[in-house]
């Protein structure tokens, strides 16, 4: 996380004008809005993020979780929030009626140049609401999915709302990023440099082999300290 004079470097850094200041002061200060629930197709949890150096929720191990993994290891993510304060969207919704709600968005997001609420959700989901006649999520002309009203909010505070899709997600990525996890995780492992070229020159003469396979061809020289 960062320390109270890199927020205030950061603050100063992407202009952020004051109302906006103190929005997302309120947002790094508080706790989540809600505890997530599971349903028939969500599957919920917990991730122990070293970034926040707190346990971050979420609400679906397929959609949800996978942004939040990309979050803990994108470098231009900064801090990343779980069910931020609840925000007041307006929009028309399914026949034409104008609706107000509280919605509690999934993450609330500070990137190094920008911040503002990320929503996660699959794409049948978004599709659904958009045939019933909703204009509380929009299809792009570069195929983008939108949220017009989440948008108009952030844009009062110069922050921003974007719709994360389950069609973004990059399925090997999470799973190397699975796999990788106690690797990132580790302080004190220390990888010989001759080991480290060794099994280097090994994947590199070949690249499909399996974690055994690379584990038996080097078994001479895979040693750390």
């Amino acid at each position: 996380m960062l320390s109270f004079e890199e927020f205030l470097r950061w603050t100063q850094h992407v202009a952020l004008p004051e109302a906006a200041r103190a929005t997302v002061e309120a947002i790094r200060a508080a706790r989540p809005a809600r505890l997530v629930g599971g349903g028939r197709r969500n599957v919920i949890g917990r991730y122990p993020s070293r970034k926040m150096g707190v346990t971050v929720q979420f609400e679906s191990n397929h959609v949800e979780r996978a942004f939040l993994l990309e979050y803990e290891h994108d470098p231009d993510v900064l801090e990343f929030y779980d069910q931020p304060p609840s925000i007041r969207l307006r929009f028309q919704g399914a026949g034409g009626k104008q609706i107000a709600v509280q919605h509690t968005p999934d993450f609330f997001v500070i990137r190094a140049d920008a911040a503002g609420w990320e929503e996660c959700k699959r794409e049948d989901e978004l599709a659904k609401i958009a045939a019933s006649g909703s204009l509380r999520y929009h299809k792009s002309a570069d195929q983008l999915w939108t949220c017009p009203p989440g948008q108009t909010f952030a844009e009062t505070l110069a922050l921003y709302y974007r719709v994360r899709c389950s069609s973004e997600i990059d399925s090997t990525l999470v799973r190397n990023l699975d796999f990788l996890d106690d690797y990132y995780r580790g302080t004190s492992l220390t990888v010989d440099p001759r080991t480290r070229e060794a099994v280097h020159q090994t994947v590199v003469a070949e690249p499909a082999l399996t974690l055994q396979r690379l584990s038996e061809k080097n078994s001479g020289a895979c040693n750390s300290r």
